[in-house]
């Protein structure tokens, strides 16, 4: 921070509260140090080398302490030792989002050096790159996304470390939930940007539709004609089709006419989404006056407004995301509330039986029916599952209140829609008869030919009419040429092949006025894909790399390639020379000589996407080419990932693209393997395209391969979307569980969390406790078979009970309960369940004794110590039952709840014991243990309490208490009040709890039936730490050596924190700041 003002601070006071400023950047580059043994706040070291007065957080505090008083947008870049701290504040971190004013982009972690200036000479560069062009951002994004620039600072940064051969050092941002949208901070305008708004740069209302999956930009362009000559949309060219156009609107206007199902097929451009795309455009309510210039001369044969219409496009779509865009579509036009989002995976969340459901629910808003219409069912992920599972129980058992208009090309995947049957019809487009399809041409090309142009002039007319009528008489008329050298897949729709040759005529010099040469010009129009393309290229003759780029985004996957990718894949010299190919070039390339072919789009991080406007052309040219050029292309793109020390991909630095995309390349390549071999990018890699590409991968020759794609499949059932932690620690678990060494330490590389074992269950445990003997710790846990097996907590390894009789180890019935009690100073476990209670000696499993009496099932047990001898507490229904072990007898029942009671624990509270119990009504009794009376009614416990502790705090007792509300209560024992309430919002039912009492400050640790497991402060009501398991949670336990013990239906699994043990003190074990909850 570079200034004369006398007080540095006083200068920053003034400019984060000036009322005149909209936007600020305080860039401070000199020294910070943290406030060692106290507050370890960030600090800036003014002139004379001490700390200013007021540490960084206390900035960004007047900044977001006043939300009624205007402030800045403000973002502090600091090139600082330590700057992460500030980056990480708990309370900042905690913010919403879109309320946020402040922001910090920090060198380097909060306990860690900064060196040589790098983040400043890193961002210097990056925007220079950007000025000067060699980076770009699409022209409709007004300022570069925050995110996209923080990843091009931290690759930068490590390219200085590089080139220094210096320390290492990360650059950090302020903490944000992994889907949260960046791209409106307005702190670096975009250079490239346009202020006259591009077609792509849409109204508010139809981008809506775009978050619909709508996808309104594809219908538009389609219905207007105009793509192939790459003009604006407005200017609508559609023409023919009357007779197709008519009929489908009459099927769309009167609601009640049959079929339930229309499909409309036809070769690639034969005109299918031209047809669709009008059709949409003017009966969307969205888009019908938006899109008028292309529907208003056809008034009156295209539909009326019809707000009962749903709409897809199709292209690379799976059966979950068409059905959840139709249930988003249904919601919105049904006015019904949002989907609430689960705390974890929901089996069958995105099944077309919940789609179903909420058409009925629709029904009783109206009862008229709905009429979905999809387009390029063909090019979906998965078309046949889609016709089986979503489209044919549509039609068929939802007729009257669903209605379908499909359009497909004719692909054997889709092939029983083709065939009209009772209740089906199917409009061929092919099927046109040469002299209407002549006809039709004719005043489609006559429009493109005098809309711009050397044919728009009067002297020129003549020859645009015999230019028209000889490239549609050489397209329409079958018997001109029947050589049959082209097969039929090759020949693309007569509309598109027009519009495209007429596209080159005009960008070319062969223009005549005579009459006699246009004619031949225009039978001169090539008839299939190869000849059309090559005639193209041979134009291009002088730029060889045209073909590689098109190669490239022929390959290109979701809506497109981006930029900064295509330029990795294809950046080299086609000479052979080994010469990078500029920027410059490859943009210069993309804006002129291939801008025939592409369609464009825009990424969430602000880059252009492209891809080549026509599937129909995207398949032939993947067809041509080589295995040699899909590897290419395929090395290129894991190439362009930026590298660690030690040479491996930085993943998290990849382009939104290459996160998502990469393994459909790696399959295209035939290197699947490589992607599944790859720990780190599985935690990147979009869920639902890896599941998709799993068969592949199962069946891999390369051992290590098939490993991770196993454990893959067992960490993600189901393709939700969850932040990338979740992702590393559920693979973690999946690899535990399946013994996948290679794949949990690269997982675990970095992470303040470790796996220390896992073993799967050939029977869900159904109870788990630990114990330690002879100086090591164990676990034990029952199942719903009746069997006890005792576990090493170090090793993961069971204790062999097989010179026993194995009658030995197992209960008659299902182990409902199990606790430790002491004998004599060795331990014992106690069973307990609907085949009676047994005392066993875990380190033999030989049975020691039943306790005689006890009849029905045991909920919950524990153990408390009285004077003389240890008691055995047994929870049921209505209250619970007093044991003397020694003795083998009961002794006393407490009932009082009127209810089962699941939840146990017991301490003492000057000098005498007493009990808390928790029942299935929300009833939590604490009871005086040796006066057999109710102590305390404590109430205010919402729903099930499934599980209770006590614990001390400041040498207070209290009780904790959690159940299906998911929310953990802490009860003043003494008082019998609540003291708070812990709580992340997640909602999700606590199966199990246990207190961990760490010095200074007890924790209780909580299992979610979502497969959380959760780590809490008592003292501080804050969340310490979190992780997850692919199942739900059914018992947690901490062993003495400090692990976290917890079971679910997978089998039983021991966990290790750096939290437990002190290590990174001031971070939890996703690197977020402590207290990211607090008391509520």
């Amino acid at each position: 921070m570079q200034s004369e003002h006398a007080d540095c601070e006083q200068l920053i006071e003034s400019l984060v509260t000036a009322s005149d400023i909209a936007v600020l950047i305080v860039h401070v580059v000199g020294h910070g140090e943290l406030a060692e043994d106290s507050s370890e706040k960030l600090y800036i070291l003014g002139p004379d080398g001490e700390p200013l007065r007021d540490p960084v957080s206390g900035w960004i505090g007047w900044i977001e302490d006043h939300p009624k008083r205007h402030r800045p947008v403000t973002l502090f870049i600091l090139d600082v030792c330590c700057a992460g701290e500030a980056a990480v504040t708990a309370w900042h971190a905690r913010m919403d989002v879109a309320k946020r004013r402040a922001w910090v982009l920090a060198a380097t972690g909060p306990r860690h050096k900064a060196f040589g200036y790098r983040l400043s000479r890193a961002l210097i560069q990056v925007l220079g790159r950007y000025l000067r062009g060699e980076l770009r951002i699409d022209s409709s994004v007004r300022y570069i996304p925050a995110n996209t620039l923080w990843k091009e600072v931290e690759a930068t940064v490590r390219e200085l470390v590089a080139e220094e051969e210096g320390l290492p050092q990360s650059v950090l941002t302020s903490l944000v939930p992994s889907h949260a949208d960046l791209s409106t901070l307005p702190f670096f305008p975009n250079p490239g940007f346009a202020e006259t708004a591009p077609e792509e740069r849409l109204p508010t209302e139809i981008g809506r539709l775009a978050d619909l999956a709508v996808d309104p930009l594809h219908f538009m362009r389609r219905a207007s004609g105009a793509e192939p000559v790459q003009r604006d949309w407005r200017e609508g060219y559609f023409s023919g089709r009357k007779q197709d156009l008519m009929q489908l609107s009459s099927w769309l206007d009167d609601e009640h006419a049959a079929p339930a199902l229309c499909v409309v097929t036809g070769k690639p451009g034969a005109g299918k989404s031209a047809l669709l795309g009008m059709l949409i455009c003017a009966a969307h309510p969205g888009l019908r006056e938006y899109t008028k210039p292309l529907w208003s001369g056809l008034a009156d044969t295209v539909p009326g407004t019809n707000d009962r219409l749903l709409v897809i496009h199709a292209r690379h779509m799976a059966l979950n995301d068409m059905v959840r865009a139709l249930s988003e579509q249904v919601r919105h036009i049904a006015a019904l509330p949002p989907e609430p989002s689960p705390a974890g995976p929901v089996p069958g969340q995105d099944s077309a039986g919940s789609l179903f459901t909420l058409l009925q629910e629709s029904q009783q808003q109206s009862e008229r029916p709905i009429t979905i219409i999809i387009d390029a069912l063909d090019e979906s992920n998965e078309p046949e599952t889609i016709t089986q599972l979503l489209l044919y129980p549509l039609a068929r058992r939802y007729r009257g209140l669903v209605r379908l208009l499909i359009a497909t090309r004719k692909d054997p995947r889709v092939s029983g829609l083709l065939t009209a049957r009772s209740g089906y019809e199917c409009l061929d487009l092919d099927t046109t008869v040469p002299e209407a399809l002549r006809d039709d041409l004719i005043v489609y090309v006559k429009r493109l030919l005098a809309a711009a142009g050397p044919y728009t002039t009067g002297p020129m007319g003549h020859a645009r009419s015999a230019l028209a009528e000889a490239i549609a008489k050489r397209l329409a008329d079958d018997a001109d040429e029947q050589d049959g050298r082209v097969p039929e897949y090759l020949r693309l729709g007569e509309f598109l092949t027009a519009g495209i040759y007429v596209n080159f005529m005009l960008s070319s010099t062969q223009h005549s006025s005579v009459i006699e040469e246009a004619a031949r010009i225009g039978h001169d129009a090539p008839r299939s894909l190869p000849d059309l393309v090559e005639m193209d290229l041979q134009r291009h003759g002088d730029q060889p790399l045209l073909r590689v780029v098109l190669t490239a985004l022929a390959f290109a996957q979701g809506r497109g390639m981006p930029e900064r990718v295509l330029a990795d894949a294809v950046a080299f010299d086609p000479t052979g020379q080994g010469r990078q190919v500029p920027f410059e070039t490859l943009y210069h390339l993309l804006d002129n000589e291939a801008r025939l072919y592409l369609s464009r789009s825009v990424d969430e991080d602000g880059t252009t996407l492209y891809r080549l406007f026509h599937q129909g052309v995207s398949d032939w040219w993947r067809e041509s080419a080589s295995h040699e050029d899909r590897q290419q292309l395929y090395r290129g793109l894991v190439a362009s990932v930026p590298r660690d020390e030690e040479d491996r991909p930085l993943w998290r630095l990849a382009a939104p693209y290459l996160q998502r995309h990469l393994p459909q390349h790696a399959a295209d390549a035939g290197c699947l393997d490589q992607v599944f071999e790859d720990g780190d990018y599985l935690v990147f890699g979009d869920p639902s395209v890896l599941l998709e590409l799993l068969p592949h991968a199962m069946g891999s020759v390369r051992s290590q391969a098939e490993a991770n794609a196993a454990a893959y499949e067992g960490a993600f059932v189901e393709r939700t979307s969850m932040p990338l932690d979740t992702r590393r620690q559920l693979l973690a678990m999946s690899a535990a569980f399946r013994k996948n060494g290679p794949l949990q330490t690269t997982l675990e590389r970095s992470t303040d969390w470790t796996v220390r074992w896992a073993v799967p269950a050939s029977s869900p445990p159904t109870a788990l406790s630990a114990f330690t003997a002879q100086g090591r710790p164990y676990a034990v846990t029952g199942n719903d078979l009746g069997y006890i097996e005792v576990w090493d907590a170090l090793s993961g390894k069971a204790l062999d009970f097989s010179e026993e009789d194995p009658s030995e180890a197992r209960m008659a019935a299902e182990v409902q309960a199990l606790t430790l009690i002491d004998s004599e100073g060795c331990p014992q476990i106690v069973t307990g369940g609907y085949g009676g209670m047994q005392i066993w000696n875990p380190l033999t499993g030989e049975l020691v004794r039943e306790l005689p009496g006890h009849v029905g099932s045991a909920t919950t047990m524990t153990a408390v110590q009285l004077a003389d001898r240890s008691r055995l507490l047994v929870g049921g229904y209505g209250g619970f039952s007093v044991w003397d072990v020694a003795a083998g007898i009961q002794t006393a029942e407490l009932v009082a709840h009127g209810a089962w009671v699941d939840a146990l624990a017991a301490t003492h509270m000057h000098g005498r014991p007493y009990v808390v119990a928790g029942a299935d009504n929300g009833r939590i009794q604490v009871w005086d243990l040796s006066a057999g009376t109710v102590f305390h009614d404590l109430t205010g416990h919402v729903g099930w309490v499934k599980a209770a502790a006590v614990t001390h705090l400041d040498g207070h007792p209290y009780a904790v208490s959690a159940g299906e509300g998911g929310i953990v209560y802490l009860w003043d024992l003494i008082t019998g009040y609540c003291r708070g309430e812990l709580t992340d919002h997640q909602g999700d039912a606590v199966t199990d709890l246990t207190v961990v009492d760490l010095p200074g400050q007890p924790h209780v640790v909580t299992g979610h039936i979502s497969g959380r497991t959760v780590f809490w402060n008592l003292a501080t009501g804050t969340c310490s730490a979190t992780f997850h398991l692919p199942s739900a949670v059914t018992a947690v336990a901490m062993s003495s050596d400090g692990a976290i013990l917890v079971t679910s239906a997978d089998g039983i699994a021991a966990i290790t924190l750096d939290v437990l043990t002190g290590k990174n003190a001031g971070r939890d074990m996703l690197g977020k700041p402590r207290g990211s909850a607090p008391w509520q």
